[in-house]
């Protein structure tokens, strides 16, 4: 069997929390069935096995009215065991918002019930991997690399689990492209709080990461806080945790350090130096050991970065066909082709998602009344975590000009500068005029005359392809901005102008469940 034949059932007294387990299934090309309790649950179970169709995956939620996911477990297994018809046992996947106490009490009475769990909030990837490993003695579902040593040369990281802390959209892409290409398995948190509860699900899981790589300014949690929080509540000591910082101050790095990370890397990454940075801590690959000890680590690790002379590393240079970087007013081409391993597509999609990101510094009010945003230091601040956000964005894709005013706007609105507007106006220029580059570019891309008149735009949806962006949608996939870009017009058309608004609104700040929902009050979903 492969795994696009793989029948798994999903139990779930949550509708939304089984849409999102269902459109991550149907990611992985599973055949997937809900059931909203464990009544129905053994109800399909039976069914299911009667017909010779048996499921070969349950994921199980633990709370539901009626049989708790224990209950329902347990029914199954029960009912699999017995009689001479004895169905294949289904592995059960137990899905969780408890903590690791809770359910060590639990395991301690039930272990045989359950192949594995899986703490909630869930990921594509963590799904793949908790059936592939309950299931790994029969099959793997994730095709084998080749493990013979070219492939090893030519993806220096592979089999390496990295998490990455990031908020900014386009620093993940660029993250998650750029890894997973050198081989890694790469998962992407979207703050420190985040970071810190997926450190947790894979020691928990037994999968732990081999490295986080960890921005230092995000909301909702930094990452100094987020590395004080992984060291000091869970038993992560040897975990290397890799600093990714704008500024590479040697203040930042005693920070850094102190708040028990192993090393930092410059943002925006060199791809090499990221390679040989993991490499070092991860494999200890650099002719000397593997170091334990921060402050060792610290002389190595500039020494290193400094010396000349260390072997340039194999990096792989795989992927969509390179092929010549278009030009856009405003981006050194080849310092992005550099960053970004030459892979053109990753670049066009990158700058497709700024024009979105961004849209709101655009229209930030830099006159007259507009200006009450920079009275207020709560707004200031506010206004100076975008820019921030731009900087790091600008510098991912060569935008150097860009990166600049958006680094003097940033330092003039933090130390609250008499020429804060000033600066403020300079970088909208900067962003105004790449913009207008990115759109000139896309339109030369898809040979189209720039704007659609209106009256012109086809009123007629494929339902397939509002239902695969609804499915893009609920699946956090960033490629819904592409599927949405080119539906757009359309959309505009058959939706009631307020739904067509809000997701609109919903999109540019990637906001993808507010957008789902949008989406849904279409009718022709809502009769789906």
């Amino acid at each position: 069997g492969t795994a696009s034949a793989l029948r798994v059932l999903v139990v779930d007294d949550n509708p939304i929390a089984r849409e999102v387990l269902v459109a991550m299934g149907r990611s992985l090309d599973w055949a997937v069935d809900t059931a909203a309790d464990g009544e129905s649950a053994l109800e399909l179970v039976h069914q299911q096995a009667q017909c010779g169709q048996a499921y070969q995956a349950v994921f199980m939620d633990w709370v539901m009215p009626g049989l708790d996911g224990w209950q329902t477990s347990a029914a199954i297994r029960a009912k699999t065991v017995d009689g001479p018809t004895t169905s294949p046992q289904p592995v059960i996947i137990m899905l969780t918002a408890h903590g690791r106490e809770a359910l060590a009490q639990q395991m301690q009475e039930s272990r045989k019930l359950i192949d594995t769990y899986l703490v909630k909030p869930v990921t594509r990837s963590m799904l793949l991997e908790a059936v592939n490993r309950a299931l790994s003695p029969i099959r793997s579902l994730a095709p084998e690399k080749e493990r013979s040593n070219p492939t090893e040369a030519a993806q220096p990281l592979a089999r390496m689990r990295l998490l990455v802390v990031e908020d900014n959209p386009i620093n993940q892409e660029v993250a998650a492209a750029l890894l997973s290409m050198q081989g890694a398995t790469v998962d992407i948190a979207g703050n420190g709080r985040l970071g810190v509860d997926a450190v947790q699900n894979a020691a928990n899981t037994g999968h732990p990461y081999q490295a986080v790589l960890m921005d230092m300014q995000m909301p909702v949690m930094d990452g100094l806080t987020a590395t004080r929080e992984i060291r000091r509540q869970l038993d992560a000591s040897e975990l290397p945790i890799i600093a990714m910082t704008a500024n590479a101050m040697s203040a930042d790095r005693e920070t850094c350090l102190a708040a028990g990370m192993n090393d930092h890397i410059g943002k925006p990454f060199e791809l090499e130096h990221l390679v040989a940075t993991l490499l070092r801590w991860v494999r200890g690959t650099t002719g000397q050991p593997r170091l334990g000890n921060a402050e060792e680590a610290t002389a190595t690790s500039v020494d290193l970065a400094q010396s000349k002379d260390t072997p340039s590393l194999p990096v792989a240079r795989t992927g969509n066909a390179p092929g010549q970087f278009p030009l856009v007013s405003g981006i050194d081409t080849e310092d992005a082709a550099a960053r970004l391993n030459h892979q053109r597509d990753l670049f066009i999609r990158l700058l497709q998602l700024m024009a979105k990101d961004f849209a709101d510094l655009l229209a930030l009010p830099t006159d007259g009344d507009g200006l009450s945003h920079l009275v207020d230091p709560a707004s200031r601040k506010a206004v100076a975590q975008r820019v921030h956000r731009l900087r790091g964005s600008a510098g991912s894709v060569g935008a150097r000009g860009l990166l600049e005013a958006a680094t003097a706007a940033e330092r003039a609105l933090l130390e609250n500068s008499i020429d804060a507007v000033q600066r403020l106006i300079e970088m909208k220029q900067a962003l105004g005029e790449l913009v207008r580059g990115i759109h000139h570019m896309l339109d030369a891309e898809k040979n189209l005359p720039a704007r659609v008149n209106a009256a012109g735009v086809n009123a007629h949806l494929d339902p397939a392809a509002v239902r695969e962006l609804l499915h893009l949608l609920q699946t956090q996939d960033l490629m819904a901005l592409d599927r949405y870009a080119e539906m757009q017009a359309t959309l505009d058309v058959c939706m009631r102008p307020e739904d067509a608004q809000e997701l609109a609104a919903a999109m540019q700040v990637l906001d993808f469940y507010r957008a789902a929902g949008a989406l849904c009050k279409l009718e022709s979903v809502a009769q789906a």
